[in-house]
């Protein structure tokens, strides 16, 4: 059995951990205190991967019928940093 995954958005999480290093004082359960979509959205022009990731984020594909809320991106890509902020990656 192989074991794949997202490379990308693993290899840009880890890019902007470098940029923002996660709070390692935060307990489990606090709320977290850095916003991963602000730092991706800012960065994005500033680093290639973070570039694709934000373009690939904001990108509808021909086959994408999102209806007339083309922002639930944001909710989606939210949703999937929250997750990342509180899970320890190895």
């Amino acid at each position: 059995m192989k074991f794949t995954y997202d490379k990308l958005a693993d290899e840009c999480l880890e890019r902007l951990n470098e940029i923002s290093p996660p709070n390692s004082r935060r307990r489990p359960g606090d709320a977290p205190t850095r916003d991963l979509y602000a730092l991706l959205r800012d960065n994005a022009s500033q680093d290639e991967k973070l570039g694709e990731l934000w373009r690939q984020l904001n990108t509808i594909p021909d086959w994408g019928d999102w209806g007339p809320n083309p922002s639930r991106t944001r909710s989606v890509l939210s949703i999937w940093l929250t997750i990342s902020e509180h899970c320890e990656w190895k």
